[in-house]
């Protein structure tokens, strides 16, 4: 269900390792509808409804640049993702309460004023 909530979003899931899952968005488009895309995935990811509470996922959301390379060789390849963006979406991960998206302070700044991001 991560996958389609992040493909109907117009993204990317590029890795999945247990309740973990990184996705991308590609901001070479506008800004704020890529931003939109995300936060809908978001919505769509923590309102899954599961028989097991404590797989409820939580999420965190960052805007930057990512950089990711493959290792390993013919029988077995890792793809490794790096970069500040995901460090600090990783972090907001940790903090965030099981169903709950948490977003950094920069990126709410930047869509805080938009009639669509604004809490309710």
């Amino acid at each position: 269900h991560i996958v389609t909530c992040v493909y109907a979003g117009e993204g990317d899931v590029t890795s999945i390792s247990g309740r973990r899952a990184v996705a991308s968005f590609d901001l070479a488009s506008d800004f704020y509808e890529t931003i939109k895309h995300a936060l809908d995935a978001a919505l769509d990811i923590v309102s899954i409804e599961t028989d097991f509470p404590e797989l409820s996922l939580s999420i965190g959301i960052a805007q930057g640049s990512a950089q990711f390379t493959v290792l390993g060789g013919p029988e077995q390849v890792a793809y490794v993702h790096f970069g500040d963006s995901l460090n600090l979406a990783n972090i907001c991960s940790y903090i965030a309460r099981p169903k709950e998206i948490i977003i950094t302070e920069y990126l709410w700044h930047r869509v805080s004023s938009r009639a669509e991001y604004r809490d309710e």
